[in-house]
């Protein structure tokens, strides 16, 4: 039992992490150089490039990984422990990586205001770092704004506006996991299946139903079900489809790129090979980097990028450049992560009276 939920984690990183590199290649390839370089806008990467599609995964498997928490270990103090830790364990990096931002706008080592309008992207490289930067509003905007959905353009970390979202979701997780604690008799108040009902009135806000679909598949985890061997080769074969569906026929609609994102997730916990790919070396690294990624790829666009672009570096060489000092920089990051981790649950299990 031990050994499923530790390969369980694993694929949920590696699907996080191979995402976190598809919002990577999203901005480098297609915001960032494709409006000079339309050569990047090909078919062929318009799945691994779709950041979009990339958001709705990541809801999809954050409401997965909180939900099996407490199916295993339903426990009302633990749901307590788990917002606070949730909220510091989101705070701390964000904290920190808008801290780099915030010093490289004093040193006026940005870049990406003075190649705006060269790059033709006034209205997206040119919206970001263009305030006066104060240490009040870096606290502000990382322990405070970046929850509310207030004050995106005078965030420290324009990809910041996704938070708004992570921690309203991990919120409705907490809520639904409390409603479906048993009771002082051992007995369960409402099934896990109910949030089902949740699903299809919440359809209006696609973002929500990710948390919601990835409540109700951590329900279905471990199902005999899930066994199957043709539930595993259905999903795979799901999965391909929407592979190429996405490929060759991206839709523009949020709705149907909700629920590929949501199918998306739903086929890899179904099916073993898939399993196996996203919790291979590569997809766990990618997923032991992702919310560092995740953070620090626009600062690494707004200032190194931006300075080789206005040196008049090739747009080839920019982006594998861009790319690889994304993923180091990332990797220097993980010690970051890890400490943000541990002092989380520290102080959630001190909030709570634990050691």
């Amino acid at each position: 039992m031990a050994s499923d939920a530790k390969h369980r984690l694993l694929f949920l990183d590696g699907v996080r992490g191979w995402a976190a590199l598809m919002v990577l290649l999203f901005h480098v390839f297609i915001r960032f150089l494709s409006p000079t370089t339309p050569a990047y806008r090909i078919a062929a990467l318009r799945f691994i490039t779709d950041g979009q599609l990339a958001v709705f995964i990541f809801f999809t498997v954050s409401g997965f990984a909180l939900t099996v928490k407490f199916r295993e270990r339903p426990d009302f103090q633990g749901i307590v422990r788990e917002t606070v830790t949730r909220y510091f364990r989101l705070t701390l990096p964000i904290f920190i990586t808008s801290f780099f931002a915030y010093v490289f706008m004093k040193a006026h080592l940005l870049y990406n205001l003075g190649i705006a309008q060269a790059t033709h992207s006034p209205q997206w490289l040119g919206s970001f770092f263009n305030f006066e930067p104060s240490f009040g509003g870096l606290l502000g905007s990382s322990f405070f704004w970046v929850f509310i959905g207030s004050y995106r353009r005078t965030l420290y970390n324009p990809n910041l506006w996704t938070m708004t979202t992570e921690f309203q979701g991990s919120i409705l997780i907490f809520i639904l996991a409390a409603l479906c604690l048993p009771n002082a008799d051992g007995k369960k108040t409402l099934s896990w299946r109910w949030p089902l009902l949740l699903f299809f009135p919440a359809i209006i806000f696609p973002d929500l139903d990710c948390f919601i679909f990835g409540f109700l598949l951590a329900g279905l985890y471990r199902k005999k079900i899930m066994t199957a061997r043709w539930i595993g080769a259905a999903a795979a074969a799901l999965f391909a489809a929407l592979v190429y569906y996405l490929t060759f026929f991206k839709p523009a609609n949020d709705y149907i790129l909700g629920f590929s994102g949501m199918f998306l997730v739903g086929a890899v916990s179904f099916s073993p090979h898939l399993k196996g790919f996203f919790s291979s070396r590569l997809s766990v690294f990618l997923g032991t980097i992702s919310f560092p990624l995740y953070l620090i790829h626009i600062l690494v666009i707004c200032s190194f990028s931006s300075w080789l672009f206005g040196l008049g570096v090739s747009v080839d060489t920019i982006a594998a450049l861009t790319v690889a000092v994304s993923l180091i920089a990332a990797w220097i990051l993980v010690p970051m992560e890890e400490f943000s981790i541990n002092a989380a649950k520290w102080i959630g299990n001190a909030v709570c009276g634990q050691r």
